[in-house]
């Protein structure tokens, strides 16, 4: 019980770390290209792409546009360091 209650107490620390001011202006220029194809570069440099399927407070899914079975990849808007809209060449 103590380790489930010590997660909850990891995941508010980390809500409240990112609860700034930066998060509301990064979630409201996200939600503008929602269902559009974009790039997302992580604070470990780490790079997915896919279709932004859905954006709120604290994290954005994208869904692997070339993967024939649906894979949905959910990313911590604190963990993002830059984006970059991607025009498929077939929409």
């Amino acid at each position: 019980m103590s380790s489930s209650s010590q997660e909850d107490q990891n995941i508010e620390q980390q809500e409240k770390r990112c609860d700034c001011c930066c998060i509301p202006g990064l979630e409201s220029e996200l939600r503008k290209l929602e269902s559009q194809v974009i790039s997302v570069i992580t604070k470990s440099d780490i790079e997915f792409t896919g279709r932004l399927i859905r954006v709120d407070a604290h994290i954005l899914v994208l869904k692997d546009i070339d993967e024939p079975t649906p894979t949905f990849i959910y990313i911590s808007l604190c963990e993002i360091s830059a984006f970059i809209f991607i025009t498929p060449l077939n929409s």
